[in-house]
Protein backbone atom coordinates (compact mmCIF):
# COMPACT_ATOMS: atom_id res chain seq x y z
CA UNK A 1 0.00 0.00 0.00
CA UNK A 2 2.45 3.09 -0.89
CA UNK A 3 0.33 6.49 -0.62
CA UNK A 4 1.69 8.55 -3.54
CA UNK A 5 2.00 12.16 -2.42
CA UNK A 6 1.01 14.86 -4.67
CA UNK A 7 1.09 18.29 -4.16
CA UNK A 8 -2.59 18.95 -3.00
CA UNK A 9 -2.00 15.45 -0.97
CA UNK A 10 0.72 16.71 1.32
CA UNK A 11 -0.03 17.38 4.82
CA UNK A 12 0.49 15.76 8.37
CA UNK A 13 -2.15 12.87 7.83
CA UNK A 14 0.02 11.97 4.59
CA UNK A 15 3.30 12.49 6.20
CA UNK A 16 1.99 10.18 9.27
CA UNK A 17 0.54 7.55 6.63
CA UNK A 18 4.03 7.44 4.20
CA UNK A 19 6.92 4.57 4.32
CA UNK A 20 9.72 5.55 6.18
CA UNK A 21 11.58 6.83 3.42
CA UNK A 22 9.41 10.03 2.73
CA UNK A 23 9.70 10.44 6.36
CA UNK A 24 13.27 10.55 6.17
CA UNK A 25 13.09 13.11 3.67
CA UNK A 26 11.17 15.42 5.23
CA UNK A 27 13.33 15.03 8.70
CA UNK A 28 16.05 15.50 6.66
CA UNK A 29 14.74 18.73 5.08
CA UNK A 30 13.76 19.89 8.33
CA UNK A 31 17.44 19.08 9.99
CA UNK A 32 18.92 20.97 6.86
CA UNK A 33 16.73 23.93 7.32
CA UNK A 34 17.35 24.37 10.96
CA UNK A 35 21.37 24.01 10.27
CA UNK A 36 20.63 26.98 7.71
CA UNK A 37 18.66 29.17 9.92
CA UNK A 38 22.01 28.58 12.65
CA UNK A 39 24.36 29.39 9.90
CA UNK A 40 22.38 32.75 8.86
CA UNK A 41 21.98 33.82 12.25
CA UNK A 42 25.82 33.22 13.43
CA UNK A 43 27.23 34.93 9.87
CA UNK A 44 24.57 38.12 11.18
CA UNK A 45 26.66 38.01 15.06
CA UNK A 46 29.89 37.67 13.05
CA UNK A 47 28.48 40.70 10.67
CA UNK A 48 27.34 42.44 13.90
CA UNK A 49 30.43 42.17 16.03
CA UNK A 50 32.76 43.32 12.96
CA UNK A 51 30.39 46.54 12.29
CA UNK A 52 30.55 47.44 15.90
CA UNK A 53 34.33 47.19 15.95
CA UNK A 54 34.92 49.29 12.98
CA UNK A 55 32.83 51.80 13.98
CA UNK A 56 34.79 52.25 17.73
CA UNK A 57 37.99 51.83 16.46
CA UNK A 58 37.78 53.11 12.73
CA UNK A 59 39.28 51.59 9.79
CA UNK A 60 42.57 49.85 10.60
CA UNK A 61 44.46 51.50 7.66
CA UNK A 62 43.49 55.06 7.60
CA UNK A 63 45.60 56.80 10.26
CA UNK A 64 44.13 57.71 13.45
CA UNK A 65 44.87 61.56 12.85
CA UNK A 66 41.95 61.13 10.27
CA UNK A 67 39.46 60.89 12.99
CA UNK A 68 40.37 64.30 14.53
CA UNK A 69 40.87 66.45 11.56
CA UNK A 70 38.84 69.49 11.96
CA UNK A 71 38.87 72.60 8.57
CA UNK A 72 38.21 75.73 9.49
CA UNK A 73 36.82 78.74 7.47
CA UNK A 74 36.87 82.01 6.79
CA UNK A 75 40.30 82.43 9.39
CA UNK A 76 40.93 86.00 10.00
CA UNK A 77 43.35 87.76 7.09
CA UNK A 78 46.17 87.89 9.99
CA UNK A 79 46.55 83.91 10.47
CA UNK A 80 46.24 83.24 6.92
CA UNK A 81 50.20 82.25 7.28
CA UNK A 82 50.80 78.64 7.87
CA UNK A 83 53.04 79.61 10.87
CA UNK A 84 50.81 82.07 12.68
CA UNK A 85 48.11 79.98 12.08
CA UNK A 86 49.92 76.84 13.75
CA UNK A 87 50.64 79.24 16.56
CA UNK A 88 47.15 80.13 16.94
CA UNK A 89 46.02 76.40 17.30
CA UNK A 90 49.07 75.98 19.49
CA UNK A 91 48.06 78.56 22.29
CA UNK A 92 44.23 77.55 22.01
CA UNK A 93 45.15 73.42 21.93
CA UNK A 94 48.59 73.07 23.76
CA UNK A 95 50.09 70.02 22.67
CA UNK A 96 47.05 68.56 20.87
CA UNK A 97 47.65 69.75 16.96
CA UNK A 98 49.77 66.98 15.07
CA UNK A 99 49.60 69.57 11.96
CA UNK A 100 48.56 72.34 9.87
CA UNK A 101 47.81 73.70 6.50
CA UNK A 102 46.40 76.44 5.25
CA UNK A 103 44.64 76.72 1.77
CA UNK A 104 44.31 80.01 0.11
CA UNK A 105 41.26 80.62 -2.07
CA UNK A 106 42.50 81.35 -5.90
CA UNK A 107 40.37 84.81 -5.60
CA UNK A 108 42.69 85.55 -2.72
CA UNK A 109 45.82 85.02 -5.01
CA UNK A 110 44.52 86.87 -8.07
CA UNK A 111 44.45 89.88 -5.94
Amino acid sequence: DDIICQEKDFSIYTLMNADEHSVIGVGAAYILSLQACYLVREEYRYFRDQRTAFFVKGDPQSHVQTLYTVMVENVPVQYRLNVDFRALFDTLFPGSVHSTEVMQPLSSLSD
